[in-house]
């Protein structure tokens, strides 16, 4: 349950500091990716996540083109780099790359989801 408060409080932290939504959202999944990676716990990145999409300023990010291309970008880079990082290992661990594949999957996929329904809490209970 502690870490579940750390987690909150760095979620909060986050949005409370950050101006850009699609920074707050790179930071956040960034330290949600490293909190959740020691026990690969997907499900946990997923809820957490889904949350973040529940901010009511998700809008200045979803409805700006350019900033979900800048998230996306992102991404992709961090998971190239995780990739190389894998490759250059000199292991045969598969954790660090399935890990990183799980949660780039996650990312790109609640953030088209988001993109596709225009969710934001103001137009859900709007069509309450």
């Amino acid at each position: 349950m502690e870490a579940a408060s750390a987690g909150i409080k760095t979620m909060l932290n986050i949005l409370m500091e950050e101006q850009d939504v699609s920074v707050a959202l790179l930071k956040f999944t960034r330290q949600l990716e490293v909190d959740c990676a020691e026990k690969n716990d997907i499900f946990l990145f997923i809820f957490g996540l889904r949350a973040f999409f529940c901010w009511d300023k998700i809008g200045e990010l979803t409805n700006v083109p350019e900033k979900v291309k800048f998230v996306r970008d992102q991404w992709i880079k961090q998971n190239d780099e995780a990739y190389t990082k894998w490759l250059l290992s000199a292991h045969d661990n598969n954790n660090m790359i399935t890990w990183s594949k799980w949660t780039f999957q996650a990312k790109n996929s609640i953030l088209s989801e988001s993109i596709t329904l225009k969710y934001t809490p103001s137009s859900y209970n709007a069509s309450s």
